[in-house]
């Protein structure tokens, strides 16, 4: 079972490789031979999706921000958006890999723990039968069928705006933060990566290496997020290190918001990557979370807390807690902001408490079980195709679903038809299209540890660039209609994560 896993996750990244050659040749030819039909059925199975609970929605809201528009950007700038890009990738990625291999080296005891993970994952698998699912989508056509998946998905989403789906309900409104203010944060979370993330990070914003040589302390950090660096008071970050512990943290006072802030690092490492993977469910708060992910709630409080009560004492009543995460450390600061919240704040003093997530995955159901303050208190983002928010073990299996249904509709084709789906010499029709997403749509009956987790935020907020210059537009979604799109493959699921992508993106909306 782990073999398939493993499998399963390499082929998900080689699709990564070939699908920018495919995106192009869906955009220079078209999708030839494609029949337009009636997508109304699927639609409005996706528009009747029942509200689990009695959250409150809210009302949709539309913001863009104009940057150089397309019409009038020169091929210069163009291209030195793009060498920022890249050059940003691959700064963060190179620190992953530097991270993963100095902790593997460093730290041999971690491999008892991942083990225990690992084995209890696997235990999970078999005992519920999803390993039996994944059996079946695991083969020599794994790599095409995710293509021809992703092709099918952009067929039907292609002339319906994706987040449309998600859009909250007409309801209730919440004004959420500036977008200064999540920019802001979005800077304490990319800090808490370390020094390979910052310089990543400046490389992908304004095409500059920062020269000094620092390692992961107090001055780098406050030089990233602009405070003294006398406030940065607590610091648990090891630019190479990691292990099941507890998270990489840190505790600063950002006098500029008169908050302290608790910045809480995500996946950066294999041991933290071990956390990911182990996403079935335990009880939690009165509701069920990300097993792993609400342990590391809990382990970091224990970390942390002395010190971030100490400083509300220290600052003054008007002073409150902020909790920043990207990835990891998003589903973290979300499961943490209900722990705090679940007791009348009684661990911070009663003081106001808000959590900034970026990325965060599904964690925690049903989300009436969550306080309804610790809700409205939390805000989520979600960068372009990023595929993190919506990677859970129930999305999981609708995936595989899916993907089974690919392999059944294109078993009995000859080898020559299935690559020219693969490359789009041939369309995909309509009775493809409907063979292949309904079994996704279908919802399948939830297993032992294995609900349809949310993200607990009352508000979600998906940026997506309109142009090709930092012109942005964002729409406020539900988590629940978020957490039942399920996972969309396209080529840039992986990359659109980076920690340098949300701050890049939100910087370029600071002024709305």
């Amino acid at each position: 079972m782990k073999g398939s896993v493993s499998f399963l996750a390499m082929s998900l990244l080689a699709s990564r490789c070939c699908g920018r050659f495919i995106s192009r040749r869906l955009n220079q030819r078209g999708l030839p031979n494609y029949r337009p039909f009636d997508e109304n059925n699927l639609v409005e199975t996706l528009a009747r999706w029942d509200d689990q609970c009695s959250v409150k929605p809210f009302r949709r809201f539309s913001i863009s921000r104009g940057g150089i528009s397309s019409d009038n950007a020169t091929k210069t700038v163009k291209f030195q958006r793009y060498i920022q890009q890249v050059m940003g990738g691959i700064f963060s990625t190179v620190g992953f890999m530097s991270s993963s291999a100095t902790s593997l080296l460093s730290n041999r005891n971690q491999f008892v723990e991942w083990k225990r993970c690992l084995d209890e994952l696997d235990s999970y698998l078999k005992g519920s039968g999803i390993d039996e699912e994944v059996s079946k989508v695991v083969n020599k056509r794994l790599l095409d069928n995710l293509v021809i998946l992703g092709r099918t998905q952009s067929a039907v989403l292609q002339s319906r705006e994706l987040r449309d789906l998600a859009r909250v309900h007409p309801l209730r409104q919440t004004t959420p933060p500036p977008f200064s203010e999540a920019a802001r944060f979005m800077k304490f979370a990319t800090s808490a990566y370390g020094e390979s993330m910052i310089r990543a990070a400046d490389m992908h914003s304004s095409g500059k290496i920062d020269t000094d040589i620092l390692p992961p302390s107090r001055r780098k950090i406050a030089k990233h997020v602009g405070i003294l660096e006398e406030d940065v008071r607590s610091i648990d970050i090891d630019d190479a290190g990691g292990n099941l512990n507890h998270l990489r943290h840190f505790v600063a006072i950002d006098r500029g918001t008169r908050s302290i802030v608790l910045s809480i690092r995500g996946t950066f490492n294999l041991a933290e990557l071990v956390v990911d993977f182990a996403a079935f469910s335990r009880p939690f708060m009165g509701g069920e979370a990300h097993s792993e992910m609400a342990t590391m709630a809990e382990r970091v409080w224990e970390a942390a807390g002395d010190t971030v009560r100490d400083l509300l004492e220290e600052q003054g009543e008007d002073y409150g807690l902020v909790i920043v995460g990207h990835s990891l450390g998003a589903g973290t600061a979300c499961l943490l902001n209900i722990l705090i919240h679940n007791d009348r704040k009684r661990h911070v003093h009663g003081r106001r408490v808000r959590c900034f997530a970026f990325a965060s995955p599904p964690v925690f159901s049903p989300l009436c079980a969550a306080p309804w303050e610790a809700l409205r208190s939390a805000s989520n983002y979600i960068h372009e195709h990023d595929v993190v928010p919506f990677l859970s073990v129930d999305s999981f299996r609708h995936f595989c679903a899916r993907l089974a249904a690919v392999n059944e509709r294109t078993k009995t084709i000859s080898w020559l038809e299935r690559k020219k789906l693969v490359t789009g010499l041939r369309g995909i029709d309509a009775d493809m299209c409907r063979d292949i997403l309904q079994p996704g749509i279908r919802r399948l009956r939830p297993k032992s540890g294995a609900p349809l987790l949310a993200i607990p935020a009352a508000t979600n907020i998906w940026i997506k660039e309109k142009g090709s210059s930092r012109d942005y537009d964002a729409q406020h979604c539900d988590s629940l209609r978020l957490a039942k799109l399920g996972i969309i493959v396209g080529p840039d699921m992986l990359l659109d994560h980076f920690p340098t992508k949300y701050e890049d993106s939100l910087d370029s909306m600071k002024d709305v």
